[in-house]
């Protein structure tokens, strides 16, 4: 009754509401002014402007929508009173909320886990130095998903991924600034541990003392990573690891962070002895009130005390992540995605670049065939519901307030990780959580994995064209399936296994033609290859793709061909108002990644009519299949 009461609802309000679908037309964008075959980029995207004012583009402001028919969803729940029983719009409530809180509260409502765990340095006159325990600490701090020391995770094991056989994997951690120990990113950290120290009481001057006794030591922490070879090791079990380590109880740590279940299979890891030598050896010189002070500091900015308040779009996200399944259904309600015509779009593109490969000359037999084994075995993920496993319900979470709730939330998350030792059932990848506006190539799994937040208006529409389709979502899809035989990809095989043998003839040649790429590009980064390649000959494979499909789509009111809609479809992925600070460094400019793709296109020269030689139809043109 209820579940269908809550369906009539969405209905209702998705035909009553207009948030979260761009409905506005393609054409409004175009800029006629400027000549497509000279800057197809600003005729394309030339009055592009956000529905959002702090998004900056297209991707920015469809992922502020998608945030937007949560948030809407939620207030309307609101207004009915029932948003206490919907379990993601309460722990929304709670964090939007906490502003209300004071310091004093948050603090306590932290430190009371924290007492369970351990008596603390500065703030417990029982706190003793020679019986605290570093190891033991880090195990219960990484059950919150907050790594201390090194960063603990659980992947596919690199040598046999085809039995989704999952290992530990132990890496050296980053210090959570950049810069030199003078540096002002080292002075605001600790200046950021002298806040906590003076939120227990510690005077000014102690407080100043301890917290740059953090920061020396985040910085020696860092330090360990150096002349650390980046090789692949072959995992060994964690009984053998801890025997390396007698002054060390690892078997302690292990059976603290792991659940039983995943201990009766002896778990694997993946570990770089020799850091892990540097890092006894640091903690043994290091006094125990400071490693202490550590990894509290660390607990307190995972859950970022003393930070500024979450913003309304900080507790979406929050949801979003913290109970990924409840907001996955809750979208799907909302919006009008389809799965089977975006399945369909996958399959066109990867037959097609099944019929590049085999026409192509200069691969050698043995790749061929592995290039060809590994395409008809890629697979597709649409939506984290289809492939999640939980152990516990996200919705049975039940926390009198919001940061107790947090911590449960973590607590969950990692279970739901470490239960991967055991099992070898599939767990949502964190790539899927729905409101996510991006696609994914997992080269560990062969998969290409697609959050709902990207099928949605106006990346992806349902009355689009197949030519609109193909030009949008099928080039996002396109640049990832390149990605599987990208510098990266090509060293995987078709069950995410590292291949150790790869002929050294086929990335010679494969490496002549993405050079070309390297002169076309204004920065000439070699950091941006894989994208760059993966930007051209994904929109190139979704452009032979479409051309196979039939074309009997009438054009409408459009007064563009349906060869036309392709491009402009393609291009305004990438519209924007303003160049975002926060663009990746292995991605070129939108405006190089629209007009340098199209200028590498015979078939982009042919549809809008540019003569030979234009800026956009220049006689070089860079290609790889």
């Amino acid at each position: 009754m209820g579940s269908t009461l809550l369906q009539v609802f969405s209905v209702i309000l998705l035909s009553s509401l207009t948030f979260g679908q761009d409905t506005r037309g393609f054409q409004e964008f175009i800029d006629t002014s400027v000549n497509p075959c000279e800057d197809f980029y600003e005729y394309a995207c030339g009055k592009w402007t956000p529905l959002n004012s702090e998004a900056t583009d297209v991707i920015n402001d469809q992922r502020q929508e998608n945030r937007n028919i949560i948030r809407d969803y939620y207030r309307s729940l609101r207004q009915k009173g029932t948003h206490e029983t919907h379990p993601p719009s309460k722990f929304y409530y709670s964090c939007v909320n906490s502003k209300l809180q004071s310091d004093e509260e948050i603090l306590s409502n932290h430190m009371s886990t924290l007492f369970d765990y351990s008596d603390w340095p500065y703030i417990n006159e029982t706190f003793n130095g020679s019986s605290f325990d570093w190891l033991e600490i880090a195990a219960k701090l990484r059950h919150h998903q907050v790594d201390t020391f090194f960063k603990l995770s659980v992947n596919r094991n690199w040598k046999a991924s085809e039995n989704n056989h999952h290992v530990l994997y132990l890496t050296p951690l980053k210090k959570p600034f950049q810069g030199s120990p003078d540096g002002d990113d080292a002075f605001m950290y600790q200046t950021y541990v002298k806040y906590l120290l003076l939120a227990f009481g510690v005077r000014v001057r102690k407080a100043k003392e301890y917290g740059q006794d953090v920061v020396d030591f985040e910085f020696e922490l860092d330090n360990l990573n150096q002349n650390i070879e980046d090789v692949l090791i072959d995992p060994i079990t964690i009984d053998k690891f801890g025997e390396q380590f007698p002054s060390l109880n690892w078997k302690l740590y292990f059976e603290t962070l792991l659940p039983p279940g995943a201990k009766q299979r002896t778990p694997q890891i993946v570990v770089p002895i020799e850091f892990v030598k540097k890092l006894e050896k640091l903690l043994r010189k290091t006094k125990p009130e400071t490693i202490a002070l550590y990894q509290l500091t660390k607990f307190l900015r995972h859950y970022k005390f003393k930070m500024d308040p979450p913003t309304w779009t900080d507790c979406i996200d929050e949801v979003n992540e913290k109970m990924p399944l409840s907001v996955a259904s809750d979208f799907e309600d909302l919006t009008s995605s389809n799965d089977r015509r975006a399945s369909e779009v996958f399959d066109e593109l990867r037959d097609e670049f099944i019929k590049q490969i085999e026409n192509t000359s200069w691969y050698s037999a043995k790749s061929k065939a592995g290039i060809i084994d590994k395409l008809e075995l890629l697979h597709i993920d649409i939506g984290i519901s289809d492939v999640a496993i939980q152990l516990e319900p996200e919705t049975e979470i039940d926390q009198p307030n919001y940061q107790q709730a947090r911590m449960a939330f973590d607590k969950l998350s990692a279970l739901n990780e470490f239960i991967q030792l055991q099992t070898y059932n599939k767990i949502a990848s964190p790539n899927l959580k729905p409101l996510k506006v991006n696609a994914y190539y997992k080269l560990t799994t062969n998969s290409l994995e697609i959050p709902r937040g990207l099928l949605v208006p106006p990346l992806y529409r349902q009355n689009a064209t197949d030519a609109q389709i193909m030009g949008s979502i099928g080039s996002i899809f396109g640049h990832e399936l390149v990605h599987g035989l990208d510098y990266d990809g090509q060293n995987y095989d078709q069950n995410g296994n590292v291949i150790m043998d790869v002929n050294p003839k086929d990335i010679i040649q494969f490496g002549k033609r993405a050079n070309c790429f390297i002169d076309q590009y204004s920065e000439g980064r070699v950091g941006a290859l894989n994208e760059d390649v993966a930007d051209n000959e994904g929109m190139h494979l979704a452009y032979r793709a479409y051309q196979k499909m039939t074309d009997n789509q009438p054009n409408g009111n459009s007064k563009f061909s349906q060869k036309e809609l392709f491009f402009l479809s393609y291009a305004q992925i990438w519209c924007q108002a303003k160049e975002s600070s926060s663009r990746p460094k292995s991605h070129s400019s939108n405006k190089e990644r629209v007009n340098n793709v199209v200028a590498n296109s015979e078939y982009f020269a042919e549809a809008f009519t540019c003569s030979k030689g234009s800026k956009l139809n220049p006689d070089k043109k860079c290609q790889i299949w």
